[in-house]
């Protein structure tokens, strides 16, 4: 089994034991307080949907966004069970070039003013991933567009865990900050520390990036 194919096991029943959570990550609040305003909210990575929903009682429309299968089908009948109908859940793997290229071309001109948003996506995908979704991001927003990111730094990779082990790749702020800027963005918000992602005894050192395209 290839570590793509491990990662997409271990996903997928995750997932499948996941229930949504009705209250939101931090992350998600301090996001909306930021830009209570956006009416098109991208959530990358949206998982067992806990951020997706939360957006959607706001804004007029979410599109998110998983590798996992299993996530976006439970999702979705969550959504229809919910009557959520502002929300739509989507394939997408970040690893593969033509996929990204096609998800570009099946939302273009749709997300331009939208926020682009990724919350403990960044550690969980390869470099290559995170260099993919960046092009999308900047394929795909317009000036007022902004790209909202939390992820794990490197002086969490020995901290306490409260998940099953599985693939992370802990980020130092200071190279992601210099990949964005070759991107073509610019950094308009950057914090990182502890408290701002605390499960249980798992206090995850993390980074909070807000980017602007240039």
């Amino acid at each position: 089994m290839t570590v793509k194919d491990s990662q997409v096991k271990y996903w997928d029943h995750y997932y499948d034991q996941s229930v949504s959570r009705l209250v939101p990550s931090q992350f998600a609040a301090f996001v909306l307080s930021e830009f209570s305003k956006s009416d098109c909210f991208v959530d990358f990575g949206c998982g067992n949907g806990r951020d997706s929903f939360f957006f959607s009682q706001y804004a007029e429309k979410v599109l998110a966004v998983d590798r996992s299968t299993t996530a976006i089908v439970k999702n979705t009948e969550a959504a229809v069970a919910r009557g959520c109908t502002n929300i739509t859940f989507d394939n997408l793997d970040l690893a593969d070039v033509s996929e990204c290229e096609a998800f570009v071309q099946r939302y273009e001109g749709q997300l331009s003013n939208g926020l682009m948003y990724g919350r403990f996506l960044l550690h969980a995908i390869p470099q290559e991933s995170e260099n993919n979704l960046l092009s999308i991001i900047r394929s795909s927003i317009g000036p007022d567009g902004k790209a909202c990111f939390e992820f794990r730094t490197d002086r969490d990779e020995y901290q306490r865990k409260e998940t099953e082990p599985h693939y992370r790749r802990y980020i130092s702020s200071l190279a992601f900050s210099n990949n964005v800027r070759d991107a073509g963005f610019n950094i308009e918000y950057f914090s990182e520390g502890f408290g701002y992602a605390k499960m249980r005894k798992d206090d995850a050192h993390v980074a909070r990036f807000i980017l602007s395209k240039r």
